[in-house]
């Protein structure tokens, strides 16, 4: 797959899945991973196994591998992340503690993973109307 399209927004059907679903509308061999459809336990819900050798963790069969291996075979990455009360969602923090697991001994997947173009867009929402999916689809 050429792009990866990852919404951490925890609400289905809100603005973040809506800028997903244009993305992978205007986008070849995309695929849309919406984070809160997944299972993903967060980093401290165990004795640090990973600090060992990262087959050690107890969660590493869990979807957070399996985006990360998608993100290091794609071209092109977009994180869409929710604001709320001036910071990132937890979903978006899970993410990202939890990828010390799957990079943990491997400098060359490090390597790999960043090397691939990402973009991030953040929704803040104000809770009033607005043409935060119409601006989007002018730029995508």
């Amino acid at each position: 797959m050429k792009t990866v399209i990852i919404s951490f927004s925890s609400r289905p059907d809100g603005n973040c899945a809506k800028i997903g679903k244009l993305i992978r509308s205007h986008t070849q061999d995309s695929i849309l991973f919406c984070f809160s459809d997944f299972n993903i336990h967060a980093c401290g819900e165990c004795n640090y196994e990973c600090f060992d050798k990262r087959e050690h963790c107890p969660y590493i069969e869990d979807m957070e591998c399996k985006l990360m291996e998608a993100i290091v075979r794609s071209e092109i990455t977009y994180f869409i992340v929710p604001n709320y009360c001036d910071y990132p969602c937890s979903n978006y923090y899970v993410f990202n503690e939890r990828s010390q697991c799957y990079f943990q001994g491997k400098p060359a997947l490090l390597d790999d993973y960043l090397k691939v173009p990402k973009r991030s867009i953040v929704v803040s929402n104000t809770n009033e109307d607005s043409d935060i999916v119409k601006y989007i689809s002018q730029t995508v």
